[in-house]
């Protein structure tokens, strides 16, 4: 459920590299994840995935506390979605039951990436959702979500997790790492 698509060898400073996820919940050693991506441009990491507490830590804390792992999973934060780089919808959890499907795979080399249909995740909330991020010609990531709400309105969280220094601008947000800035906007 993890696609990947480096443009040119790591040696390279040029080099971009995007892996994407589908998937469930529900998987063995899962998170809420679906429609995550990582992101690495100009050797720098852009969009990661949020540190994550050792096994030994977490299972120690839930049998001191008397909980199963079942039972509080989706409470810490990096395992939750709304600490990855996805949607949340209404301010809820990504359904466990649910799985994110890969439907479409672009490998032409100005247009390398993947379309998820996460539907499943967010079927409660929205009649349709699909994400599709992308590494275009070859020198910027595009992230297109196409959601449709049904009858009722939804409240709709994107997130971009970072290890850079972020800064709000009056067009986007500037990112800084490394002694190298990326800009995020939106295409409205």
């Amino acid at each position: 459920d993890l696609h990947s698509f480096p443009t040119r060898r790591s040696s390279d400073l040029r080099f971009l590299y995007l892996a994407v996820k589908g998937g469930s919940a529900s998987s063995s050693h899962a998170h809420m994840d679906a429609g995550s991506f990582v992101f690495d441009a100009y050797g720098t990491r852009w969009a990661c995935d949020p540190p994550r507490p050792s096994y030994a830590a977490t299972e120690k804390w839930w049998k001191d506390n008397g909980l199963k792992r079942s039972e509080v999973i989706w409470d810490f934060f990096s395992y939750r979605n709304t600490s990855h780089n996805t949607l949340t919808v209404n301010g809820k959890k990504h359904s466990i039951r649910g799985k994110a499907h890969l439907v479409k795979r672009m490998d032409s080399p100005d247009y390398l990436g993947a379309s998820i249909d996460m539907g499943e995740i967010f079927a409660e909330d929205l009649s349709y959702a699909e994400r599709t991020v992308a590494i275009v010609n070859r020198c910027r990531l595009e992230v297109v979500d196409v959601l449709e709400t049904g009858a009722a309105p939804a409240h709709i969280r994107w997130n971009w997790v970072t290890p850079a220094a972020v800064t709000l601008c009056p067009d986007g947000i500037l990112l800084s790492k490394d002694g190298v800035e990326m800009k995020l906007s939106s295409a409205d």
